[in-house]
């Protein structure tokens, strides 16, 4: 892809510049710029300005992280040209060149019409923000399949990485399924964890078979997602991490309330890892506020340390086989067994550190 790209509109001339952003002076001149829209960057691994040609200010800007597009800016007097459109073609054209299948905007809920003129529809908005995808058709499709599967009742909900499942998550199934007539636990679907979607999925539902009215459903793109929640699975600073909590917590709610008759979400206490207890915290603010009760289940503790994956991954680094069938069940080691664990610690073993 050429670096610039010139387009002529009107009494405008201006061209796409892809910014380098490792280029300090560069991302400061881009981070100016949206300060001027009270927008602020944070993650992004792409990031575009249009510019005008005669004297090379900036004229609107637009950023990706992974397939979220977001950071987007046109200044006003270069309004009604058309130049948001430009961009977010740009980005749905690299988004898609990248392998993915959807893509996700987050941007001010005042603009929310541009972009649904664009074809995207609504996942989640408030007063501030609005959070858009350009398949709300999936959106539909999940809520129909949870509609499908959902059981009436008095029932709750866990949201689980399990990477891997151990028997900490198993005591979390075991104690939530006493409390409730159904307990739907959801996998996170994503691949940015030591485990895939597909491996951390088949541990849990091996893991919770005896559980007779548990039911482990498909994981979405639209919670505890690197889109809604990148910090996550990136470091990020406080502020950051409250407000994709938030709007997660409150994305749950639209999706799962209802279709599932969801009572209560369970989660597990947090003494490790920073970004899950503020997660956790913004949770019981958001439950509370919708008529769902957060219920939170102290961990299992194994020679007086709470159980943790995190442990579990360090065993599995340093071939600590005894240790790791301590906190981890036989179904989670009959899954581990089949996977070429000695490659995929060559390849990925800076995710072994990651603390979800």
């Amino acid at each position: 892809m050429l670096k610039k790209m010139r387009w002529k509109l009107m009494n405008n001339d201006y061209y796409l510049d892809v910014v380098d952003i490792n280029n300090k002076k560069a991302m400061q001149e881009v981070s100016d710029f949206l300060k001027k829209f009270d927008l602020e960057l944070d993650f992004i691994d792409y990031c575009i300005t249009l510019r005008n040609v005669q004297t090379n200010e900036i004229m609107a800007t637009c950023s990706t992280q992974f397939n979220l597009i977001k950071c987007i800016a046109v200044c006003s007097k270069f309004g009604g040209l058309g130049l948001s459109n430009v961009m977010v073609t740009h980005m749905l054209e690299r988004i898609s060149n990248e392998g993915y299948d959807e893509a996700f905007i987050i941007t001010k809920e005042k603009n929310r019409d541009t972009f649904m003129k664009m074809g995207f529809g609504m996942i989640y908005e408030n007063d501030t923000i609005a959070f858009l995808t350009n398949r709300p058709d999936r959106v539909t499709d999940y809520e129909n399949y949870l509609k499908s599967v959902n059981i009436p009742g008095n029932n709750g909900v866990i949201v689980m990485n399990a990477n891997p499942f151990t028997y900490g998550h198993q005591y979390l199934i075991e104690q939530a399924s006493k409390q409730v007539d159904t307990l739907y636990v959801v996998p996170v679907l994503e691949n940015m964890s030591f485990f895939t979607y597909d491996e951390r999925k088949e541990m849990i539902t091996k893991g919770s078979e005896q559980f007779k009215n548990v039911k482990v459903l498909n994981g979405c793109p639209y919670i505890i997602s690197k889109s809604v929640f990148p910090s996550y699975f990136l470091k990020s600073d406080d502020e950051v991490i409250k407000q994709q909590t938030n709007l997660d917590a409150n994305i749950f709610v639209k999706l799962f309330k209802e279709p599932l008759d969801v009572k209560k979400r369970f989660v597990g206490t947090e003494p490790y890892s920073k970004t899950t207890e503020m997660y956790n915290e913004a949770l019981a603010t958001v439950m509370n506020a919708n008529g769902i009760e957060l219920v939170v289940i102290d961990r299992k503790d194994f020679d007086g340390k709470p159980i943790s994956a995190s442990t579990a991954r360090l065993d599995i680094l340093n071939h600590n086989e005894k240790e790791l069938e301590e906190i981890v069940p036989k179904t989670t080691l009959q899954v581990l067994n089949s996977i070429d664990l000695d490659t995929r610690l060559k390849t990925d073993k800076t995710k072994i550190f990651k603390d979800n």
